[in-house]
Formats: C-alpha cells, structure tokens, sequence
C-alpha cells in the first residue's frame, strides 16, 4: 500500500514537472514581439510655374501651392515665375514644370495640337486639376489716345498681353480674325504699362479683373476699356473654344462704365504623370484651403469643383476625378483618359 501510494505519489510529480517543463520551455521559446519603426512620409518635390512674380497671378500661385503643401505630407513645391499661361504649357509638355496656369481653352488646343505652338508635338500629358475664376480680357487704352472700338487699334502701337503668354497668342488670333493689324509691341506686362504711360505705345490687353497695375496706371493716365459689339462677341465664342462673354462692371476703375468683354477661365493644370493618389490629396486640399487662398485674389471663390467639371475641356487628373466623384459630382466620359 505504502510502495503504491509512493509510486502513485512519484507519478503525479513527475506529470507536473513535464508540464511545468513544456510550459517552461515554450514560454523560452517565444520571441519578444517586433515594435514596426514608423514609416518615414514619402517625399515628393513638384515644379509649378506661374506668371512675372510682380503679378497678382504669380502671388496666388504661391499661396494656393504653399496652402496644399501644408495639407499634403512630405510634399515640396516649388514655385517658379514664367511670362504666363501659354510658356506654362509648354514647360508641362517638355517635362520640365510639374504644375501650372493654364487657361481653359487654350489648354485643350494644347492637347488637341490645333495651337501653333504644339502643332507638331500636341501635349498630350495635359491634365487638369481646378478651375480657379472666371479672367476677363481688358484692352486698356488711354481716353486721350481717341480709341474706341478694337477696329481703332488697326496700325497702332499695341500690347497684345504679356509677351509669351496665353493672352497675347489668343488676343492676336483673335484680332487677325476681325483683319485687325495692330504695330504690335512685345513686352511683359509691367513694361507694357510704363510704355502706356510714356505715350510710346495706346494701350495693351490684360486678363484678370481689378487689378491693382491698371488702376495706378489710371491714377496717372485715365483710360478706356474698349467695349466689344454683340456680333464680335458672338464670332469670338463660336470660333474659340472655351471663351465666353462677359460684362466688367462699372466701377471696377474710377470713372469706367460697363465693358462687354470676353473671357476665359483660369485653371490649374498637372502632369498626367503625377500619380493619382498625390493628385487626388493635392486637389482636396486646394478646395479645403480655398478661403485661405482666396485672401490674395478675392474672385476665386467664384470657382466650384462642380464648375470645374462643367467647363473644363481639357480631360481631368485621375486624381482629380477620384475626389470629384467623391463629391458626388458626375464627370462625363469625354474628360476621362487615364
């Protein structure tokens, strides 16, 4: 009795020793678990390219990329100055400027190859991201030059806009289409103006509204802004894709009655190589940030994502696309290439 009560005893211990033992030992055997070090935010660096950096399209640039850097982890933009719209688009093309200031329009004739400038290489990697506002043609002339009408320029010394831009290539295609044969004079926007006030030159064309360049230049020289006819209007819009007409209102500058006017809608075009989640971020910040941008050109507020889509003719950033859509916004298939 005594031998199997031991026996029995001596079993019990030995079970509870192998399973301390196991216990033990896969307790040793488990590895302390890894902590993953944080993932670094991927660093991207963008090129964007504006305007002269004295305009005010060049001061919106900076704030409205400055703005979306804020909002968009890891990415650096940096912010280059260029005579405008039309050198824009052909940096975008070459490959040598990310993102920029078109006009929407003059974009598509980009893409489509039917601009001179990219007859024999259309940029086919244009996409658009946003629309910004609605920019008004102003052909300024001094009230003492006597003109009137944009038939009057015929022969004179004329600015046609910022040399290299978007606005000089369609204000003189769109002159040459009226037979109108301006003495053109080629020179960047501020110097434009210094020629207006030394008298070499009547007046120049300037896209935007209120600006700040025109009304000194009024202080010193008083000017007109020529008012286009109804049938000039309606032959502008039926021959240039994208241009609408428009009324610059009374008192834009002192003592400057109603203007019927043309226009175009400003918009910022990307890369299509620009990968589609940094461009769906970029655009949802831009929109999120617009109050913030908009303290340095007031009048973008009048853009939507809704008006983007519905004015747009060049194709859209699948990015852009993706945070429209999530928006609820129906983007038609004509805007859709990637």
């Amino acid at each position: 009795m005594f031998k199997m009560v031991n026996i029995k005893f001596i079993s019990i211990l030995l079970v509870l020793a192998l399973i301390f033992s196991i216990a033990g030992c896969a307790a040793g055997s488990k590895e302390t678990p890894k902590v993953s070090a944080p993932q670094e935010t991927e660093k991207v660096s963008l090129i964007s390219s504006w305007t002269p950096s004295g305009a005010v399209w060049y001061l919106y640039g900076a704030a409205a990329m400055g703005e979306i850097q804020k909002k968009v982890p890891g990415l650096n933009i940096t912010v280059q100055e260029s005579a405008g719209s039309g050198e824009n688009m052909v940096k975008m093309s070459e490959k040598t400027v990310d993102i920029g200031l078109v006009n929407i329009g003059e974009d598509y004739a980009a893409y489509t190859g039917k601009s001179a400038t990219f007859k024999d290489k259309p940029a086919k990697d244009l996409r658009l991201m946003a629309a910004i506002c609605d920019s008004k043609w102003q052909f300024v002339v001094t009230k003492e030059s006597g003109i009137k009408t944009i038939r009057d320029l015929q022969g004179k010394k004329f600015n046609a806009g910022p040399i290299g831009g978007g606005s000089e290539t369609a204000t003189m295609k769109i002159l040459e289409m009226f037979g109108i044969k301006p003495d053109y004079y080629r020179a960047t926007a501020a110097d434009a103006v210094e020629a207006v006030k030394d008298g070499r030159i009547v007046g120049f064309t300037y896209r935007g509204q209120g600006s700040s360049m025109i009304s000194e230049l009024n202080a010193v020289r008083p000017i007109r802004l020529i008012s286009l006819t109804d049938d000039e209007m309606k032959q502008i819009v039926e021959n240039f894709p994208g241009i609408q007409a428009a009324k610059i209102k009374a008192g834009t500058y002192k003592d400057v009655d109603d203007t019927n006017t043309i226009s175009v809608w400003a918009a910022i075009a990307i890369n299509k190589d620009v990968s589609e989640e940094l461009v769906y971020k970029m655009t949802k910040a831009y929109w999120e940030s617009l109050d913030e941008i908009a303290k340095t050109m007031p009048y973008v507020k009048e853009a939507t994502p809704k008006k983007t889509v519905e004015y747009s003719v060049l194709p859209l950033h699948a990015g852009a696309i993706k945070y429209y859509r999530e928006l609820g916004i129906n983007v038609p298939d004509k805007l859709i290439v990637d």
